[in-house]
């Protein structure tokens, strides 16, 4: 079984379960192989680590900054030493994937509201307190905006150029 995962500082005993890392910077892969020999990668090129030191740790920093490693070391002359440099995709695997994906027909826009519909009443029945929450919610903010805009336009505006001073508001 093949399971993809993205993890962003990982501990040590997080970082030695994993079978194969893959590291990416920059575009670049810059380790590829197992957990298990992502100290020796880092000490042959040229870095000195602790007993104790999580080689992710030291991983991510060589993703992000390789010059305080080593000066001008750039992420592209560390994807230079990856063997084995990571597997291309074949063309015969690409032209299979948009076969695949021409051949599958996309749901209409009402069957697409429909589950969405579904799924929603699926939560509210499955989560009734939260329902009333927001129901809660909706009714407060509708008396807030029903507050603010009580009584708009119900003023006419009435220009007197004889007398300026004559209030501008009338009732009606």
């Amino acid at each position: 079984m093949t399971i993809l995962a993205t993890i962003h500082q990982p501990s040590s005993e997080i970082f030695y379960s994993f079978d194969r890392v893959i590291l990416l910077a920059d575009g670049y892969t810059i380790f590829n192989g197992p957990s298990t020999d992502a100290k020796a990668y880092l000490e042959n090129l040229g870095m000195q680590l602790n007993k104790y030191t999580n080689p992710s740790d030291q991983l991510l920093k060589l993703a992000n900054a390789p010059h305080l490693f080593q000066p001008g070391l750039t992420i592209k002359d560390i994807a230079a030493k990856v063997e084995p440099p990571a597997p291309l995709l074949l063309q015969s695997d690409l032209t299979n994937f948009s076969q695949v994906a021409k051949s599958r027909k996309s749901s209409s826009f009402c069957r697409q509201c429909y589950h969405l519909w579904v799924r929603t009443m699926t939560w509210a029945y499955r989560n009734p307190m939260a329902l009333r929450a927001l129901l809660g919610i909706a009714l407060f903010n509708s008396m807030i905006v029903s507050s603010v805009f009580y009584n708009v336009g119900a003023a006419r505006l009435v220009i007197d150029p004889a007398d300026p001073t004559k209030d501008l508001t009338k009732n009606q």
